[in-house]
């Protein structure tokens, strides 16, 4: 597999399986063959130089890796991947997912965030012939029926039950709730509010802040002044991403946010941001570890899927989360689709194929159902932790959520302390 890199984007070409052949071939007019190979291209939107480049790097990788796969497996056709950087920024997510569009592709991996999802929904991806196959969005305002977005994640709703649950056993009576104004940090903390509501305990909306502020100072004074107001055992939740980082060390200048329990959610957990900044590490530790909910991988998907995990690290030099791996299991499925639809297929065709491929498939993140909204049903959260260290602070999973057997009723929470944790 050779790879480029240009400005624009990077290509890796690779052979795709053998069962794709009769349907490109179908598509060329004719029988595929070593001298006329067809092509078929699939792109992807990830962030590979801003904030969320780290995950970018992973997903990216996770595809490569899943392209080596399919050719190792089985001969065929030659398939594209068109890897576009969005710089986590929604219009330019628009600009690339139009030239991807333009180019004659139809199954688009990515992006990363609800705000790109977002703003290439209402740029008009549902007319655009495409299909865009996020392993990042999770906001639920984004779950509507028979369009063209398909998450492989679950939404916002599942991480919410999941903060919670943890909450509420953790022994807060009231919560305020403060977030970063955004499609995902919205969804999150309308959701987590609904569950914490839900179970009879009392959410209170604290102060949110736009994606560009920089007052850190100022969000954690008027978060002082709504936990003043709140009830007798107040906690915190706090959801944003690196900027949270900023807010923490802040808060530590405030008297009536010492001895609390602060919690964050997926878009600040592992955060280097956060165990960088020694004032911000020693305040989250302090408060309850800020103990966010992050999505992982089942154990036994882990275990079964472990060298292939190792690989995907190996090549992006990153972690390979829940997020990343679906990257991965997008990859098989899109072969799956195209076999199934035809290498011509889009539009709700080409969707309905590509749900038709997902729902049942057993891959690196396990077996993938997915809701009416054609978004992951549920998932496994992993609690992660700021944990004093003798060198400093880490992060650390200090437990487990799992999904209720029934809807409507809790899930299973399981938490350690900080000493029994481990970094995995």
């Amino acid at each position: 597999m050779s790879i480029t890199t240009t400005s624009r984007r990077v290509l890796t070409r690779v052979g795709v399986v053998a069962m794709l052949t009769s349907a490109l071939a179908a598509a060329s007019g004719g029988v595929a063959s070593a001298q006329q190979s067809p092509t078929f291209t699939i792109g992807a939107l990830f962030d590979l130089s801003g904030d969320g480049r780290t995950l970018g790097e992973a997903g990216k990788a996770a595809l490569e890796v899943a392209a080596d796969d399919i050719e190792r497996r089985s001969e065929g056709v030659t398939i594209e991947l068109d890897v576009r950087d969005t710089g986590q920024d929604p219009a330019k997510a628009v600009e690339e997912f139009q030239s991807l569009v333009d180019d004659g592709v139809r199954i688009i991996i990515g992006p990363q965030t609800s705000s790109e999802a977002r703003a290439i929904v209402e740029a008009g991806l549902d007319q655009s012939g495409a299909i865009l196959v996020s392993n990042g969005s999770t906001a639920s305002l984004l779950s509507q029926p028979d369009d063209a977005l398909i998450r492989l994640v679950p939404d916002d709703r599942i991480e919410g039950a999941a903060s919670a649950d943890l909450i509420l056993e953790q022994g807060a009576d009231t919560v305020v709730v403060t977030h970063r104004e955004d499609p995902g940090n919205d969804g999150l903390a309308s959701s987590t509010t609904a569950a914490i509501t839900a179970q009879g305990g009392t959410a209170v909306a604290g102060p949110t802040y736009p994606p560009d502020s920089t007052d850190a100072a100022g969000v954690a004074t008027a978060l002082s002044a709504s936990v003043s107001d709140a009830g007798r055992y107040p906690a915190v939740y706090l959801a944003g991403f690196a900027e949270v980082a900023d807010i923490l060390a802040a808060a530590a200048d405030q008297p009536a946010l010492e001895g609390l329990r602060f919690y964050g959610a997926d878009g600040s957990a592992k955060s280097e941001s956060i165990i960088d900044d020694s004032a911000a590490a020693e305040f989250a530790a302090g408060a309850g570890g800020f103990i966010s909910p992050l999505l992982t991988v089942p154990a036994d998907a882990a275990r079964e899927g472990r060298k292939t995990i190792r690989q995907i690290e190996r090549r992006s030099g990153q972690p390979a989360d829940a997020f990343s791996l679906a990257a991965y299991d997008a990859l098989w499925i899109a072969r799956d689709a195209i076999e199934s639809a035809g290498a011509s297929a889009e539009g709700a065709a080409l969707r309905d194929a590509y749900v038709a491929a997902a729902q049942g498939f057993d891959g690196l993140t396990g077996k993938i159902e997915l809701n009416a909204a054609d978004d992951r049903a549920t998932g496994t959260f992993a609690y992660w932790a700021v944990c004093k260290t003798g060198r400093g602070y880490t992060w650390k999973t200090v437990g487990t959520w799992e999904p209720p057997s029934s809807q409507g009723a809790p899930g299973t929470v399981s938490v350690t302390s900080c000493k029994k944790a481990t970094t995995d």
